[in-house]
């Protein structure tokens, strides 16, 4: 592994992946190529990494920082590849998870989105990765926060009070993906029932939209018919169209299919 010869490097990198598990003892030397220089090595470490599994849990930081060497190379003209880095961080495990919620707010796009994807494929549903996924719907870049999206929508209802507390969030996208969580979360959502009713009068209207049409998917009225005063109230006092259609629906669920339209930033 410490061969000047990068094919020869290579050759060993295979070898060790053959012994799996058995090749804990050189750990250490794959965590140094996982942060060198030449992409095709770190690739074949972090398969070695993934071979590994559970017990290379130290190996965590070193494939995030393969991951944005990767993007360094791209930003040079190459297309950054960082599958095998994503693949050995799901092997890992749980143990590679205070890596990855820490990796969710990295200053490099291709390391949040990959901590993100690992995160979704674990189905983790401790609070620390809730309230993670939850920050991440406020991201810079528009497919980190529909990554985010999808990954708490995996999780499914376990995620309510962090999608709940993030209607109170001060960034309006986290408040605006957490509407839109909560409608995927379906009746299980009734839980959030007062955090979305409040939002129906958020100063911007993509957060007023989303919790009206999240209102209407979970079926409120049929839930929690209590709920019909403050929809009516909303519904009078609300000048936005697409958010008259969907507390219409949520009044009077059979119109629910005509207020199914998008809303988007």
């Amino acid at each position: 592994l410490k061969d000047k010869d990068v094919e020869v490097q290579r050759l060993a990198l295979l070898a060790f992946q053959e012994l799996g598990a058995t090749a804990h003892p050189v750990l250490s030397d794959l965590i140094l190529i996982l942060q060198g220089p030449q992409a095709v090595l770190r690739r074949t470490a972090a398969q070695a990494v993934a071979k590994i599994g559970p017990d290379a849990g130290v190996a965590a930081p070193a494939l995030l920082q393969s991951i944005r060497l990767s993007t360094s190379a791209a930003a040079a003209g190459a297309v950054p590849i960082f599958q095998s880095e994503l693949q050995a961080l799901v092997a890992i495990g749980t143990a590679s998870l205070p890596s990855l919620i820490e990796a969710t707010q990295d200053k490099n796009k291709n390391v949040r989105e990959a901590a993100i994807e690992a995160l979704k494929i674990f189905k983790a549903t401790d609070s620390a990765v809730m309230s993670a996924l939850v920050a991440a719907l406020g991201d810079q870049e528009p497919e980190i926060r529909w990554v985010a999206q999808e990954a708490l929508k995996v999780v499914g209802p376990l995620n309510i009070p962090a999608l709940a507390q993030g209607l109170s969030s001060e960034n309006a996208n986290i408040r605006y993906g957490a509407a839109l969580a909560l409608g995927d979360c379906g009746e299980a959502a009734q839980e959030a029932l007062e955090e979305l009713i409040t939002a129906l009068g958020d100063n911007d209207r993509f957060v007023r939209q989303s919790a009206a049409r999240s209102l209407a998917q979970i079926g409120v009225i049929r839930l929690r018919p209590q709920a019909m005063p403050a929809l009516k109230r909303a519904l009078r006092v609300s000048k936005d169209e697409k958010v008259r259609d969907f507390l219409k629906a949520a009044i009077l669920p059979s119109q629910i299919e005509e207020a199914r339209f998008g809303i988007g930033k």
